[in-house]
């Protein structure tokens, strides 16, 4: 069984790829611009890789042999900026679109064949709990990532009976890049959302991936990791 994860780099995605490596499963972790610099297990493959580009996914496939692997997809790509729509140009919408909804979609697309030839895939989506109930400053992002409850519903009742599962995992507030750019403010207030008080570990997240690798009766479900906001 191989992790295929896009978005590597990501404070997330780099701390969560750096937890499943202690479980021995060989991953392959995919950045754009920015080469994660701690992902140096031996059973991590770093490959640059464009979101959007059909033929660089084929490449890496044909690479590593993927036509006959278990695949499980982690996509943690994502362009958030807050801004007020009213302040928000059309270029950044076009941004959000291309990596957030485009950029998954055809990830997804092009391992279905795959998925669907080997009976087993499991597809694990990523969402933010604030989306359903709204933020200020994030409707551009709402957007993109609202979409996929309807469309991990559809992947999860078209493909469930090819042993292909497809699942959320609705994320609350973690230590992460996104975290530290927000004002002393704005955590202040955030946290206060949070019974606990205190941020989510990463190890939630490789616990909750690991269960549902393991898991082939949970499909079409929405996993809450946000400590109860």
């Amino acid at each position: 069984m191989i992790i295929f994860a896009a978005g590597s780099a990501s404070s997330i995605g780099e701390g969560t790829l750096n937890l499943l490596s202690k479980s021995n499963i060989k991953i392959i972790a995919t950045y754009h611009n920015k080469k994660p610099k701690s992902l140096k297990k031996d059973n991590i493959k770093l490959e640059k890789f464009d979101l959007n580009s059909t033929s660089q996914l084929a490449k890496i496939i044909k690479k590593y042999k993927l036509e006959n692997e278990k695949i499980t997809l982690l996509n943690f790509s994502v362009i958030k900026k807050n801004k007020l729509l009213i302040d928000t140009d059309i270029n950044h919408l076009n941004q959000s679109y291309k990596t957030n909804i485009r950029g998954h979609v055809n990830l997804v697309k092009t391992f279905l064949p795959l998925m669907i030839k080997n009976n087993f895939g499991r597809i694990i989506h990523f969402s933010s709990s604030k989306v359903i109930d709204g933020e200020v400053g994030t409707s551009i992002y709402s957007i993109s990532k609202s979409y996929l409850y309807g469309f991990s519903s559809a992947l999860a009742k078209e493909y469930g009976r090819f042993n292909v599962t497809s699942n959320i995992l609705s994320l609350g507030y973690f230590k992460s890049k996104l975290w530290n750019d927000l004002s002393t403010k704005v955590k202040k207030e955030r946290i206060k959302d949070i019974p606990s008080r205190k941020l989510g570990s990463l190890t939630n997240i490789s616990n909750a991936v690991i269960f549902i690798i393991n898991s082939e009766f949970v499909n079409r479900s929405v996993i809450k990791i946000d400590g109860g906001i």
